[in-house]
């Protein structure tokens, strides 16, 4: 998994996730946007802020083969009703389209998250109680 910036700074791309679950993927994310300090020998973390928005796409259909492409695009839409679901931020999407560039015969699917990072933080620490973290920054 990899998260890259686009040529916006306030937006990120998840890429990479066809294997993994939600809640690695979040998990992940949460990771990534948290700072490491030291002190007194000790590791805590502190927040960074989240990007305003993070974007993911997924295979739909494979029209070459007439079948869906069910493991491509699994853990996205599991992605995105899991955050739906959690109330970890806002998702929209825009009717899936062919990739008339590469791939023509693919539909594909595009969500945008927009994170709602008080929640995030909220549902990572809950789900990682042994870590330390100091202060809060949103």
């Amino acid at each position: 998994m990899d998260l890259s910036r686009l040529e916006c700074c306030s937006v990120q791309e998840i890429t990479c996730t066809s294997q993994m679950s939600p809640e690695y993927v979040l998990d992940y994310i949460c990771e990534r946007y948290t700072r490491t300090l030291w002190d007194m020998g000790e590791t805590s973390r502190k927040w960074r802020r989240f990007p305003g928005y993070f974007i993911f796409t997924g295979l739909i259909k494979n029209k070459a083969y007439n079948v869906d492409e069910v493991r491509c695009s699994t853990s996205q839409i599991k992605l995105a009703k899991y955050i739906q679901k959690n109330r970890l931020g806002r998702i929209t999407t825009v009717r899936a389209n062919y990739n008339r560039e590469n791939e023509p015969e693919h539909l594909v699917k595009v969500w945008l998250w927009s994170p709602a990072p008080k929640t995030l933080q909220k549902w990572y620490l809950k789900r990682h109680p042994d870590v330390k973290y100091q202060g809060e920054t949103y």
